[in-house]
């Protein structure tokens, strides 16, 4: 059972996609990331297949969202955020020169190519929100700092 602080939180990300009682399956991606939970599309994909084809009720949801959310994992893979430390750590190593900037292709090149690749949408909404608004770059200490201070709120 969730403590008093995961039931308002689940209560909440609930309500704000509910309707008639029940949210769409299809929102449990962007729910889950509102808990500040970092799924991956087949993560995302299982969970839809263990929760129900369509909609799922809230004592459905509560269920399943209270272990994951409680123990920050699914199906023994750890969901949490990076932190700040890490993300930068995380864009230094694309960056040999240690100059704060990311050259926007390369980085979109990697988007596409390592680890579960990103779709052309989402990269433009990265690029959107990460990219220098005067140039084809990144500047990813900047870019950290924003995101960042988005998910402290």
């Amino acid at each position: 059972m969730a403590d008093e602080v995961t039931q308002k939180k689940l209560k909440e990300a609930f309500r704000l996609f509910e309707r008639e009682g029940c949210i769409e399956v299809d929102d449990l991606g962007i729910i889950m990331r509102h808990l500040n939970l970092n799924p991956t599309e087949k993560q995302i994909s299982a969970l839809k297949t263990e929760m129900g084809p369509n909609v799922i009720d809230y004592n459905v949801f509560e269920a399943v969202m209270s272990k994951i959310v409680l123990t920050s994992t699914y199906d023994g893979a750890t969901l949490t955020l990076d932190t700040e430390d890490q993300l930068l750590r995380a864009f230094e190593i694309l960056d040999p020169e240690r100059n704060g900037l990311i050259p926007s292709e390369k980085l979109v090149q990697l988007l596409k190519s390592q680890g579960e690749p990103m779709t052309e949408e989402e990269i433009n909404e990265f690029l959107q929100f990460a990219q220098s608004k005067d140039s084809a770059i990144i500047r990813y200490e900047e870019y950290v700092n924003l995101l960042c201070s988005h998910l402290k709120k």
